[in-house]
């Protein structure tokens, strides 16, 4: 496309470049020039901007320092998109392209920049096999950052848990096929036509823009308020004041102004076009999410332990050279339903093994923790409990090869598997991953002589803390790790040193 347009504004200057033959317009009434008709082309062409909130996605994925590297990139894309756009605009008019059913405005330009003889038709189809080759690319774009956007408002408890579960190939999987189904179905209900999809598109990047430029603003209002050498924290970043916020206030505030705008006059001009559909879509999308958060806040609430629990025996150590049977419990987090499931294996007299399979750094870090509290309060060996790194992140296949390498070392020792299952009304069991079900396959795989216990608790028997209330704040990895960096220099004598 570079190419072309280089070829074309070398023609255009010298005089060589022909218009556009052979092509049938599309005849449409014409409209007065009114300020609606304005902003509706202003609109239209503004969707050439979505595509790149991928950026904002895929932060995560950048090397440090992650912010640069990603702005960086935000800005050669913008500079790729201005300069294409403003060129192909430009040549689009001087070659007199028209509006075709038939043939793109791209394949009319190509045409009328190369020729159609000789090596001209050669640069033609190269221009054509290159807009091919990037919406086809451009296609595959949502398949991998929806699964990860997903997934990070999962992980914030805005979504059903099992879009966290990364499947065999490491993606996740359930990402993938809900993305997969929805764009069968808008394809169907469509009809396939690109113009009725722009819509459902723009409306929704638009409002995300405009969200993330008023949360902008918000910021640097913040950050104007501070003092030098002051911070503060927001949600996700430390906030530390800025010489210059009055003027990112104005970018930012005109940019949520404008977007907000583009926003508006979709809407409108496209409300009876299917527009309404995504209106309507949106609010109940982010009642559902709210109403999603909330579950899992309460259930985080029920299950949570407030102090070292106390059990009633000790825990059994297994020996092979006595036992013949052996339980084993895997354990994602102290609860009070890890609580119960260990409870009723020590209450039946079996050696126990509990095995936390380690696919998070912290995760692991607080099991350990939690579990040398066990261990000390209640007396109990330390071997009764492991955290085994699974670096690939396959709990699946890491719960069969665990399983396999018990059974190889003990095969005289009967294996009985037992987890802990959470129990609540409908709709809210389908938010909870079915654990019983996944390890049920996982022993299938691993061999016959092994027997798979559930213990169910319901959660709604489970009170809530007094005064409990669902807030949608949350302390970031950042900001946590920053106050016990502070904390440990305060308890360090000499620590000015």
């Amino acid at each position: 496309m570079g190419l072309t347009l280089i070829v074309g504004f070398v023609r255009l200057l010298t005089g060589s470049l022909g218009t556009v033959t052979g092509v049938e317009a599309i005849h449409e009434a014409v409209e007065p020039v009114t300020l609606l008709l304005l902003l509706r082309a202003f609109s239209s062409g503004c969707t050439a901007l979505t595509g790149i909130e991928a950026i904002s996605n895929d932060t995560q994925l950048f090397k440090q320092p992650r912010a640069k590297n990603a702005a960086n990139t935000l800005v050669v894309m913008a500079v790729i998109l201005i300069t294409f756009f403003l060129g192909i605009t430009v040549l689009a008019n001087a070659v007199q392209a028209v509006p075709s059913h038939e043939e793109t405005v791209i394949s009319q330009l190509a045409r009328t920049v190369y020729g159609s003889d000789g090596i001209g038709y050669l640069g033609y189809v190269l221009t054509i096999i290159g807009a091919f080759a990037v919406l086809f690319m451009a296609a595959n774009t949502p398949f991998a950052d929806f699964p990860q956007l997903a997934a990070l408002h999962s992980s914030d408890g805005f979504l059903p848990r099992q879009l966290t579960y990364r499947g065999r190939r490491l993606v996740f999987t359930w990402g993938v096929l809900t993305l997969s189904i929805s764009a069968m179905v808008l394809v169907i209900i469509t009809g396939a036509v690109v113009t009725n999809l722009i819509p459902l598109y723009a409306i929704g990047v638009f409002l995300g823009f405009t969200i993330s430029q008023a949360g902008m603003t918000r910021r640097f209002w913040r950050a104007g308020q501070l003092k030098p050498g002051e911070f503060t924290y927001g949600l996700e970043t430390k906030i530390t004041y800025d010489p210059r916020w009055l003027i990112k206030i104005a970018i930012s505030g005109l940019g949520a102004v404008v977007t907000f705008m583009v926003m508006i006059v979709f809407i409108i001009t496209k409300f009876s076009h299917g527009a309404w559909f995504i209106v309507l879509l949106i609010p109940t999308l982010v009642w559902v999410f709210f109403r999603i958060h909330r579950h899992y806040k309460e259930t985080a609430a029920r299950l949570k332990l407030d102090e070292t629990p106390v059990f009633a025996q000790k825990a059994i150590v297994f020996d092979p050279t006595i036992h013949s049977e052996m339980a084993v419990y895997f354990c994602d987090t102290w609860s009070k339903l890890a609580v119960s499931v260990v409870g009723a294996i020590i209450k039946r007299g079996i050696p126990v093994k509990i095995i936390h399979i380690g696919v998070d750094a912290k995760r692991a870090a607080a099991f350990q923790k939690r579990s040398q509290e066990i261990a000390e309060l209640n007396g109990w060996d330390r071997s009764v409990m492991e955290v085994i790194d699974d670096p690939y992140r396959d709990l699946y296949s890491m719960v069969t090869t665990i399983l396999k390498d018990l059974m190889t070392q003990y095969p005289d020792v009967h294996l009985l598997i037992y987890i802990g299952a959470l129990r609540t009304h409908f709709p809210y069991n389908l938010l909870h991953m079915s654990t019983d079900r996944f390890l049920r396959d996982a022993l299938m795989e691993a061999g016959d002589d092994i027997a798979l216990t559930v213990k169910q608790v319901h959660l709604d028997a489970l009170p809530l803390p007094e005064g409990f209330k669902v807030t949608f704040e949350h302390a970031t990895d950042h900001h946590i790790d920053e106050q016990a960096e502070t904390a440990s220099h305060a308890a360090t004598p000499n620590s000015a040193t």
